[in-house]
């Protein structure tokens, strides 16, 4: 508000900014207006979205015209204790779990499966201190030491898959494991470190999901993100419905991007994000075609080669003229 004490030649000053503020205002406010319009998602900010799918996957060793309905899992030789039963009792449970192979104790035309595990000792360092240079509540400079305890075990397994007289598959996997503890005492960073018996079972965990992976059909857990690239707001608006779980919404308007747009950008993002609900579907042969589109249509794409590299061998399970005793 002006006074008398306002001078004239402020008054004026203040006058013309009054007037370029409301020019400003008049003319920006139509273009900010007609962009929240076109906007879909005008007060929600675009983010990656990731998800993790469980895709059918072949056996990694076994070949597709080899068909395997029963095995027998016979206990692993083993240079520690009676690791090689607990490997063996790992294995049997993950084929169970599968549900692709039935396990048997005996029985004709069944695979048999056997081994040699090594496993080394659980190497403990000796403890030792590190310091470190901080400040306090204050900003002075202080040192602060810390005590450290590390453990480490590696191992080694050797498969042999026969069918009769005939190997069908062999493979060797080795897997390690490594971690340190920290305390601010020696007998802290030991208390909190894990118990030799615990490091083991990782380690035999690790292995028997190597051989499992190798010799049955699986799932396997593989991360997809949606694209959100281009322009076209149906693209980002699928997304939305997407997330909250709407998906024959969300396929409904990546379906009309591809109709209504000739932004190649914007049919190779709808096309990627399609693939993806085919994948949860389990319909891996439409979801490789949706990203081989994807991939014609914006070449290069890291995020579309990569679910191409995916899914390319996920059909095989399904296709395959195998048919295993589902348990």
């Amino acid at each position: 508000m002006l006074d008398n004490k306002t001078s004239l030649k402020q008054q004026t000053h203040i006058g013309k900014l009054a007037q370029w503020g409301g020019l400003m205002i008049a003319c920006c406010l139509p273009i900010a207006c007609d962009n929240w319009i076109k906007s879909p998602l005008p007060l929600e900010t675009k983010r990656v979205v990731r998800e993790a799918i469980n895709v059918k996957m072949p056996a990694q060793d076994i070949r597709a015209d080899i068909c395997i309905k029963s095995i027998e899992v016979r206990p692993f030789s083993s240079n520690q204790r009676n690791d090689g039963t607990k490997l063996a009792a790992l294995i049997k449970n993950g084929i169970a779990k599968q549900g692709y192979i039935k396990v048997v104790n005996k029985g004709r035309q069944t695979a048999i499966l056997t081994g040699k595990l090594t496993l080394g000792e659980v190497k403990k360092s000796k403890p030792y201190r590190r310091s470190q240079e901080t400040k306090d509540e204050r900003g002075r400079k202080v040192i602060k030491y810390s005590s450290h305890y590390r453990k480490e075990l590696s191992g080694s397994v050797t498969y042999s898959l026969k069918k009769g007289r005939v190997e069908i598959a062999s493979h060797h996997f080795t897997e390690g494991y490594g971690r340190t503890w920290t305390g601010q005492t020696e007998a802290e960073a030991k208390a909190r470190a894990a118990p030799d018996d615990q490091i083991i079972t990782s380690i035999l965990n690790a292995l028997a999901r190597n051989i499992v992976y190798a010799i049955s059909p699986h799932l396997e857990i593989k991360s997809f993100s949606l694209s959100s690239g281009g322009n076209h707001p149906g693209i980002n608006l699928g997304i939305q419905y997407y997330k909250k779980r709407r998906y024959d919404q969300a396929e409904k308007y990546w379906h009309q991007v591809i109709g209504q747009t000739n932004e190649s950008k914007d049919k190779a993002s709808a096309h990627y994000n399609i693939g993806v609900l085919k994948v949860r579907d389990g319909k891996y042969a439409q979801a490789f075609e949706r990203f081989r589109q994807a991939d014609i249509l914006a070449p290069g794409n890291d995020l579309y080669i990569s679910a191409l590299t995916k899914v390319e061998d996920a059909g095989r399970v399904k296709n395959s003229t195998c048919q295993p005793d589902v348990m």
